[in-house]
Formats: structure tokens, C-alpha cells, sequence
């Protein structure tokens, strides 16, 4: 009774509230008509009946405060997870001081593209990858902290923007800036990146520079793929 009971925990925690509301009532009736059908092929007496009468009423207790339990733990649980993502939205900076999440990263990029068309200014969006392969595989948490100090270093403190999007890519924004611009800064970041890390490891790399106005289409379905399924907003088209 206690394997079974165990058993239908695991699956009332797992299925829907609905499905193990199901299996619950299921349960009972089983349980119920099995009683009966004992009672049916070897009759017994009044006082027989009253202790499988007991039996069946403790069933139905344990079986559904289990299922209560469950479908309780399982729904804070989801609370709890969800709860963790909402903070993760809202944080504006990951680890690295300076270097802002993902959905900072996509607001301050909002008011860039925004201010840059106003004005006509030239600004671009890098995206740095670690290509993920079996030399790298083991090592991606090590090069995008690396990453993330040498794009510090390599931009203007007070005007361009470093933003961490997901374990493998981090993106930076160049603003009143030109092509001559961009080839600076990527110089720059490689050298800094140099010194850190070893010819084979800045290979793993892949930096991709878009144009922020003209191909500002590219960069939202970009920035969109980060974000989890369905919760991504283009705040510019607001």
C-alpha cells in the first residue's frame, strides 16, 4: 500500500492536476470495487464489512491528501521557477560588473536605435559566439568571462553598451561610430583577448557587426532568439 501510494504521488506531481484528479478517483473506485468483489466471493459478516468500510475510508484519506500534496508542491514549484525567471528579466547587470543581462541589454538598445535615427548617427551591434565544438565545449563558461572583461576594456565606458545574451554570445553596441570604428574596436578586443587566452581559443570565436539602422530588422530577430519563446517584445515599434 505504501509502494503504491508512492507511486501515485510521483505521478500526481508529473500530470496535470487534472490527470491526477483522474487517477485518483480511479484509484478509489478500484479499491472500492475490489472490496466489494472480496465480500462478493467469500461472504462475510457485518463486522468484516465495517473494518473494509474503515479500510476504504483510510484509502480515500491517503490517497487524496497525496494527491493535494502534490498538486500543492508542484504548484509552487512553478511558482518558484517562474518567480527566478521574472528576476532574471528585471536584474539589469549578470556577474561582471558592467556587463548587462539580456533584457537591459535590449531596452538600452531600444533608446540607442531610437536617439540614432532621430539624429542621424551611425552605430553597429556586434555579436561575439562561441562556437561550441568538443574542444570547447568544456571551456565555453571560462571564454565568455574572458569575453566579457575584453569587451569592457575594448569599448567607451560612458557611451557603448556590453550585454550578456546567453551562455555562449554577448553583444556590443558601438554608437556615433563608422565602419573605422567597428574595425577599432574588434582590433582592440582581439589584442586584449590575446593576452588572455591562446591563438587556438580566439578561433572558437565569431564576431558578427551589424549596421544598426539599416539592418535593424536583422538585429530584433537576433536579440528575439535569446529570449524564452513567446515573451520577447520590439519595444521600438511601440
Amino acid at each position: 500500500m505504501g509502494l503504491i501510494a508512492v507511486a501515485f504521488a510521483v505521478v500526481s506531481y508529473y500530470a496535470k492536476p487534472m490527470y491526477g484528479f483522474i487517477v485518483l478517483t480511479a484509484g478509489i473506485a478500484c479499491v472500492g470495487f475490489s472490496f466489494v468483489l472480496i465480500s462478493w466471493i467469500a461472504p462475510t459478516g457485518l463486522e468484516h464489512q465495517a473494518i473494509f468500510i474503515a479500510k476504504h475510508m483510510v484509502i480515500t484519506v491517503l490517497y487524496t491528501t497525496t494527491w493535494l500534496t502534490a498538486t500543492f508542491t508542484r504548484r509552487m514549484v512553478l511558482q518558484y521557477r517562474q518567480a527566478i525567471e521574472r528576476v532574471e528579466q528585471l536584474e539589469k547587470y549578470t556577474l561582471t560588473q558592467g556587463v548587462l543581462t539580456v533584457n537591459e541589454f535590449q531596452y538600452r538598445l531600444d533608446d540607442v536605435y531610437t536617439g540614432a535615427r532621430r539624429r542621424g548617427e551611425g552605430a553597429y551591434v556586434l555579436f561575439l559566439h562561441v562556437i561550441k565544438d568538443k574542444r570547447s565545449f568544456q571551456l565555453v563558461d571560462t571564454l565568455v568571462a574572458q569575453l566579457e572583461r575584453a569587451a569592457l576594456q575594448s569599448v567607451r565606458s560612458k557611451f557603448d553598451i556590453v550585454g550578456k545574451l546567453a551562455d555562449d554570445t554577448i553583444g556590443l553596441v558601438l554608437q556615433n561610430t563608422d565602419a573605422r570604428g567597428v574595425s577599432i574596436v574588434t582590433d582592440r578586443f582581439f589584442h586584449l583577448l590575446s593576452e588572455q587566452l591562446n591563438a587556438k581559443a580566439t578561433e572558437m570565436l565569431e564576431i558578427s557587426p551589424y549596421h544598426l539602422i539599416d539592418q535593424w530588422g536583422e538585429i530584433v530577430r537576433l536579440l528575439e532568439a535569446y529570449y524564452p519563446r513567446g515573451t520577447f517584445v520590439d519595444r521600438s515599434a511601440l
